[in-house]
């Protein structure tokens, strides 16, 4: 998860955006990855496109609510990301472990608690 890293290692005004803010965006994949991570096929099911495509304009809504979210959004790629994923089902596990090593890297470099 070195990309993980990299975000906060370079961007240091990062540390503005709180961890439960982190957390919240976090927070919109954990039911679908449960749901994912106890399938086997290579495709997603559509119930979870539905979700995810839910979680995409859930974060956009929350940047455009919070100048913070919306730059750690777009210093993450967390958008372009989630876009990417397509029907992919390890590119969505692949993605839900990049944003587990973002909640934990904030936290290691100082990220604001709230």
């Amino acid at each position: 998860m070195d990309k993980a890293e990299d975000v906060f290692r370079e961007k240091m005004d990062l540390k503005k955006i709180t961890t439960s803010k982190i957390r919240r965006l976090f927070s919109l994949l954990v039911e679908i990855y449960n749901r994912e991570i106890l399938r086997t096929a290579d495709t997603l099911a559509d119930e979870s496109l539905a979700r995810i495509q839910l979680a995409r304009i859930r974060m956009l809504y929350e940047a455009g609510r919070d100048k913070d979210v919306k730059y750690f959004l777009e210093v993450a790629k967390l958008v372009e990301y989630l876009k990417d994923i397509g029907t992919s089902r390890a590119k969505l596990l692949n993605y839900f472990h990049y944003m587990e090593a973002l909640v934990a890297y904030h936290k290691f470099y100082g990220g604001k608690e709230g």
